[in-house]
């Protein structure tokens, strides 16, 4: 059965793959044919950039050659231009970062075909970078693996934040939007879901913990933010289980079961995942015999109950769990 089902997969990517060849979508409305041919650069693929009237930024992708390009070009009809300036160093950087994006589906994409003393373009519209850092930018494209265009530079100004890689930018701006006082409070916590959101996927687990920390204790109501918490604890846990001592594990199962206990059966979707992992987690536990043998704790006793200081904030101390509990 997993062969039979292994040859049909194959024989749809063939299938599929051939079909989208033989039926490429071109997007020749953005391909126009050159009015007036000089020798300059004659027999070359270049690009070249020129400032518009409007204060945006043409950028051109030019086929002096003998020979037709064709190239992919995606789902939309944008030339995927790099763009690069100088920075604070005087060497040339890339700009404006773009998410990694990845093509699952192969209906619809497109491709452009340049013929011989043809050209296509795209407009730039630099007002988005405008900022006080005098510099000069410059456009490449990646015409086959081995070769990149450069385009010729022009002066701009432009705001130092685009220097940052993708996620470096995006925190930026979404720190930026939450100094504002004039931002309603669902809006607030809007942008702060959207940035744990960045964190979680581009900063380490440590950093997403504390920054959740923070958010449950500016919004104790939200259930989302307790329950999100306790999962980036237990991803912790996983990614630290060979450094963690006992202790230490055994005070982080203890923060998350005070968390998740917390989410009411109201919420039937969210509570019934909660007591299936509750007797998971139940079972990592130690019995209180085991966890009074350890050496390695450092532990409050108040009124018979444990306390322990939490990582990775180490700053809070929570109530100890055991397994009998």
């Amino acid at each position: 059965m997993k062969g039979s089902n292994l040859l049909f997969a194959i024989l749809f990517f063939i299938i599929s793959n051939s079909a989208i060849s033989q039926n490429r979508t071109y997007a020749n409305k953005i391909v126009k044919k050159l009015k007036v041919t000089t020798p300059t650069n004659e027999g070359k693929v270049y690009v070249k950039a020129k400032s518009m009237k409007s204060g945006n930024i043409g950028v051109f992708l030019i086929n002096r050659s003998a020979k037709d390009i064709e190239h992919f070009i995606g789902h939309s009809s944008h030339i995927e231009f790099s763009k690069e300036a100088i920075d604070q160093n005087g060497e040339w950087k890339i700009i404006d970062q773009e998410p990694t994006r990845y093509i699952i589906c192969g209906m619809g994409v497109r491709h452009i075909k340049l013929q011989p003393d043809h050209y296509t373009w795209q407009k730039i519209y630099i007002k988005k970078y405008q900022g006080d850092y005098e510099t000069e930018v410059r456009f490449t494209y990646k015409l086959r693996d081995s070769v990149i265009l450069v385009s010729n530079p022009i002066k701009a100004k432009i705001d130092p934040v685009f220097f940052l890689p993708y996620p470096e930018r995006l925190v930026h701006t979404l720190n930026l939007l939450l100094l504002s006082d004039s931002i309603p409070k669902t809006k607030q916590i809007r942008i702060q879901r959207n940035l744990i959101s960045v964190y979680s996927r581009h900063k380490p687990v440590e950093e997403t913990i504390v920054l959740l920390e923070k958010f449950v204790n500016e919004y104790p109501e939200s259930l989302w933010g307790k329950y999100t918490l306790s999962r980036f604890y237990i991803r912790y846990i996983g990614k630290q289980q060979e450094t963690l001592k006992k202790a230490e594990t055994q005070t982080i199962l203890s923060k998350v079961l005070s968390l998740i206990e917390q989410v009411p059966k109201e919420d039937e979707l969210r509570y019934k995942r909660i007591q299936e992992r509750k007797k998971i987690y139940h079972q990592l536990l130690l019995s209180k015999e085991e966890w009074l043998a350890l050496d390695e704790n450092q532990y409050e006793n108040r009124e018979g109950d444990f306390y322990a200081r939490l990582l990775p904030s180490n700053v809070e101390k929570v109530k100890i769990r055991f397994k009998s509990d």
